[in-house]
């Protein structure tokens, strides 16, 4: 048996099919590999090849940062290869005894990406639909309910499609205002129809200049 079985495990059939069964076995712990899908189903936008997000400093991810607000204004003001602008940023909130991604989104930020966001945001804030169902089994828009953000008490508008994120699929809050990160901040534009990226890129720097 000793031998058949070495003897088994070193052929190509036996590693194709012991491969195939970790696949499967790590596609059922992760929930059908979502960032997986990610890569190769549409971004979850209108018009998604008309969107950029704009970092500042070198050539490697790490290296790059937020944008001086005072560049947002100078670009939202005399821009025009931009159809739309918004800002973002990210931070961790604590929300009972857990510590929880949130984002905070300029007003025009879901209008840019072409999505509607349900209720009025105006003093409330939207969960992410893995949030919802962790915190809110029972209730589907979660709507009305309130929710604790670093002591601050905050009243949910709604829950955003469960196809819905940006950057990160780990943020479960998402808060609508003017993000401010030490003068700094993320910045997602959408580009006017027939701009290529270049052409942004020049007229963004020129403004600058």
């Amino acid at each position: 048996f000793r031998r058949r079985w070495n003897g088994a495990a070193r052929t190509p059939a036996f590693c194709l099919t012991f491969l195939a069964g970790l696949i499967l076995l790590i596609a059922a712990a992760s929930g059908g590999l979502p960032a997986t899908r990610a890569v190769f189903f549409p971004l979850p936008y209108s018009n998604p090849d008309r969107i950029a997000t704009i970092a500042q400093g070198g050539g490697t991810l790490s290296m790059r940062g937020g944008i001086p607000t005072e560049w947002v204004r100078i670009w939202a003001a005399r821009s025009t290869t931009l159809k739309a602008l918004a800002t973002y940023g990210c931070s961790y909130a604590i929300s009972g005894r857990q510590h929880i991604l949130t984002a905070e989104v300029s007003p025009g930020f879901f209008p840019l990406l072409g999505r509607t966001v349900p209720g009025s945001c105006a003093n409330g804030i939207l969960l992410s639909e893995s949030f919802r169902r962790q915190r809110f089994p029972n209730d589907r828009d979660a709507a009305g309910r309130q929710i604790v953000l670093d002591g601050r008490p905050y009243r949910i508008s709604g829950v955003l499609p469960s196809d819905f994120w940006f950057l990160s699929r780990d943020i479960a809050v998402w808060k609508i205002g003017s993000p401010r990160h030490d003068g700094r901040t993320g910045v997602v534009i959408r580009l006017r129809p027939g701009v290529t990226r270049r052409e942004a890129e020049r007229e963004l720097h020129s403004l600058l200049e």
